[in-house]
């Protein structure tokens, strides 16, 4: 493979820059997105390959990556684009918290990209300008593709032909080179269309090394997710201060309340037993009043 490696960079034919992007379809031939075959030469993971197709979780989901095809236009010098089922060609698959997607292809193995006329012979036009990777450079010039018509990126203002906005799809590359050694690399994707807005919204990356920003999306997938376990167990901490809070509080109101029940009835009780005691007294005077003074007899002169 190392005669092929070299042929990355024996072309930098600018006005072919666009043979490395690949449509991307579903069963069916719904085109679905973009993306692009990139060249990463640190790969030293063996689970891992050099070659790499790069593009959006807008465009790929996991759960439907047996169903998907790439499309190559050109290939091998050919007219007829060639239509590869994704499936065939993957070693590893990562889709990155970020909604990078990163499809390492199975170069040593797979028939369908090492064969003649397949897109890693030496001899193929997509080979020839498989970019890199890089992360973004500041000042740099930024560009993409709508087909094969290439189109500024500004940072800023976003693209440069508003009315080309609804022809960007998600997982379209923008590319930047280097002004020294002319090497082509990608440094973003795109990963969210905005309807009706004359902007795009890029994923940049953070890295030349694919390796390294698989371990960064590790890293704060790790970070993330301590943080949500951080975050669930100061909100059930709450949570129970909150309950015992509460629970003391409804205590304290039920003892108040059984208090004042206690102290009402109390009372009640009280005065009902000296309204009682009272009528007593009452009936025992009218009772003396009607059998008269003790100690007088009747009938006697």
């Amino acid at each position: 493979m190392s005669r092929i490696f070299r042929a990355l960079l024996a072309s930098h034919r600018e006005d072919e820059e666009w043979k490395a992007i690949c449509q991307i379809k579903e069963d069916g031939n719904k085109i679905v997105g973009l993306g692009c075959l990139v060249y990463d030469p640190q790969i030293n993971n063996a689970e891992l390959s050099k070659y790499c197709i790069i593009s959006s979780s807008k465009v790929i989901l996991h759960e439907n990556l047996p169903e998907y095809h790439i499309l190559f236009e050109r290939v091998s010098n050919s007219e007829n684009p060639r239509d590869i089922l994704l499936n065939d060609i993957i070693k590893k698959d990562f889709i990155l918290g970020s909604g990078l997607v990163l499809i390492f292809i199975d170069g040593a193995t797979s028939p369908q990209v090492h064969h003649p006329g397949g897109i890693l012979q030496r001899e193929c036009s997509v080979l020839k300008h498989v970019p890199e990777i890089s992360s973004p450079h500041e000042g740099r010039e930024k560009f993409y593709f709508i087909g094969r018509h290439r189109h500024k990126y500004d940072e800023t203002s976003g693209i440069d032909s508003p009315e080309k906005v609804g022809s960007v799809d998600n997982g379209c590359v923008l590319f930047e080179r280097d002004p020294e050694s002319k090497k082509l690399n990608v440094v973003g994707v795109i990963n969210c269309f905005n309807s009706g807005r004359e902007d795009i919204s890029p994923l940049w990356l953070t890295s030349s090394s694919l390796e390294e920003i698989i371990e960064e999306d590790r890293k704060k997938e790790e970070e993330d997710r301590k943080r949500k376990e951080e975050q669930d167990r100061k909100k059930e901490e709450e949570d129970r201060k909150r309950k015992e809070e509460q629970d003391r509080k409804k205590e304290e109101e039920d003892r108040k309340r059984k208090e004042e029940q206690d102290r009402k009835k109390e009372e009640e009780d009280r005065k009902r037993k000296e309204e009682q005691d009272r009528k007593k007294e009452e009936d025992r005077k009218k009772e003396q009043e009607t059998d008269g003074p003790p100690g007088k007899s009747f009938g006697l002169k």
